[in-house]
């Protein structure tokens, strides 16, 4: 059975290459309960400051590397 660090250790490595690409850093992936649902919050950051297009940017990739690597069981925001 894995922890919750185990899983977050493995969401990084999926993720971090594509952020990278991104040419942002991948700070942390964090998997929480809000309000009762499943919560994955990703932090990021680069030299100068993240922009709302960097999180749009990096949102969107990540949704659809997600939906094809498929990490997790069952519904998460």
């Amino acid at each position: 059975m894995s922890t919750r660090r185990d899983l977050q250790d493995q969401l990084f490595q999926i993720i971090e290459p594509t952020v990278a690409d991104l040419g942002c850093e991948l700070v942390a992936v964090e998997m929480t309960t809000v309000e009762g649902r499943r919560t994955m919050r990703i932090s990021i950051d680069k030299p100068g400051g993240i922009i709302v297009q960097d999180c749009t940017q990096v949102n969107r990739s990540l949704s659809a590397l997600l939906d094809v690597e498929d990490p997790l069981d069952g519904a998460y925001d």
